[in-house]
């Protein structure tokens, strides 16, 4: 990335590490930064209980539908702005039409009507296309593992969505938005399909730097003299797949364990091996991250009615090779159940034993801290589970070559490069929602 390097080099940019938070997911994360509120978003995707459906992002995305339960008291980041390929948004006067992964046509519309942009995506997409064939043959005759599910979406993210983010970008710039927000996903794409370190997803880092420079270098010559700030929502790890030993996903054990309830996996299957049934399950799963739900019960269960309706089945799920903590809680006390031991903790009270554990993940009391705040959300699952996390691999629930969504490594870790002088880097950045309050400050 020579472009984004000479920012730091001769622009005086620096690049500020910080946590995101938990979970670590565009949905999460991008909450945080555009109200400063992420509250009650447990994942990607979970079971709404009050609502009674799923809700999850992506194409196809229900968000829509519980959307006027959050950010009401928000002063969002991007008012009377421009917000392109976001989660949400944010307050914006414009979008474009384009919404994360989706368009309702007029942006597309808007696009089309320059001849120029067709030899430029034709171009851009010979190329890409050779490159993908050239991996595609690399990994077979390296044996190396690929999620094929992210495949398509990352050709669809490289070749086009990518080019138009970019175009509707700059549009916005010519009309003078006084705050504009992009999303590109072409790099998550990529490193789900085969991993974070993979060299063709150097290639779109590469890709990715030109976009920077592009966007940099017209925001010079418009209406406005923006700031150019570049930041990511989160990072990515290598992972392992739960299945990759047993060949069972953690739905069918507990199938196994609950023969008299339907359970039902997303993404995945619904699995019913007895005819007269005395419950539903249902378990989303976010990366490393998952949440299991007791659909017929219509609030957040507690520990200890976890324990009466099923028993023994967090020490079950806990015990698994693959996983690495099923989370709980009691009243205002977190437990956090491993294969060894259960730990207790709570807002003002952080055993060593507690740190001592969670340390493996990163600075042990933030990590308490997201813990907590993920425990306390009444749309997380009744438990909530973390797949094993493990010399900077994690195991994956989903079929992904690179994750995240769970605690450990560089998934937590994303950074933000912003110029010196605006003092970004003195502030201990432990959540998405703080990034907001340095960047409505900056705006200001």
């Amino acid at each position: 990335m020579p472009f984004t390097q000479e920012l730091i080099d001769k622009e005086d940019y620096e690049i500020v590490p910080y946590y995101c938070g938990l979970p670590s997911t565009t949905p999460y994360c991008q909450a945080g930064i555009l109200y400063g509120d992420n509250r009650e978003i447990p994942s990607f995707r979970w079971w709404d209980k009050e609502a009674g459906f799923l809700i999850e992002f992506g194409l196809g995305s229900s968000f829509e539908k519980v959307s006027h339960k959050y950010f009401q008291s928000c002063k969002p980041l991007i008012k009377d702005g421009a917000c392109i390929a976001a989660c949400y948004p944010a307050g914006a006067k414009e979008t474009f039409g384009l919404a994360y992964r989706t368009s309702n046509g007029r942006a597309l519309f808007a696009w089309g009507l320059n001849p120029f942009h067709y030899l430029v995506w034709l171009i851009h997409g010979i190329f890409a296309i050779l490159r993908f064939n050239r991996q595609l043959l690399t990994a077979e005759i390296m044996r190396q593992k690929i999620a094929w599910k992210y495949v398509y979406g990352q050709i669809l993210e490289d070749i086009f969505l990518h080019n138009l983010t970019l175009s509707t970008i700059r549009r916005a710039m010519r009309d003078g938005f006084p705050i504009i927000y992009g999303g590109f996903y072409a790099y998550d794409e990529t490193a789900h399909a085969f991993g974070p370190t993979n060299k063709y997803c150097q290639q779109i880092l590469h890709q990715t730097d030109l976009t920077i420079k592009s966007i940099a270098s017209f925001a010079r010559k418009g209406i406005r003299d923006y700031d150019v700030v570049v930041l990511s929502d989160h990072g990515q790890v290598e992972t392992s797949l739960f299945m990759d030993k047993t060949h069972n996903t953690l739905g069918e054990y507990v199938s196994e364990w609950l023969p008299t309830f339907e359970v039902e996996e997303c993404p995945g299957r619904v699995i019913k091996t007895a005819q007269n049934l005395d419950g539903h399950l249902i378990i989303t799963y976010s990366g490393g991250l998952g949440h299991l739900y007791f659909k017929d019960i219509s609030w957040r269960m507690k520990h200890s009615e976890i324990e009466k309706k099923t028993p023994g089945l967090i020490a079950k799920i806990a015990n698994l090779e693959q996983v690495e903590a099923v989370i709980t809680f009691e009243d205002k006390t977190s437990f956090i159940t491993t294969k060894d031991v259960r730990y207790e903790f709570s807002q003002n009270n952080f055993p060593k034993a507690v740190l001592n554990y969670l340390s493996k993940f990163a600075k042990a009391d933030e990590v308490a801290k997201q813990i907590l705040k993920l425990n306390s959300f009444e749309r997380s699952g009744d438990m909530i589970l973390l797949g094993k996390y493990s010399k900077g691999k994690q195991v994956n629930f989903e079929n992904q070559i690179g994750g995240h969504g769970s605690l450990g490594g560089e998934q937590m870790k994303p950074f933000i490069l912003v110029k010196k002088d605006w003092g970004f880097a003195k502030k201990q950045i432990s959540d998405a929602t703080e990034l907001y309050s340095l960047l409505k400050s900056h705006r200001g």
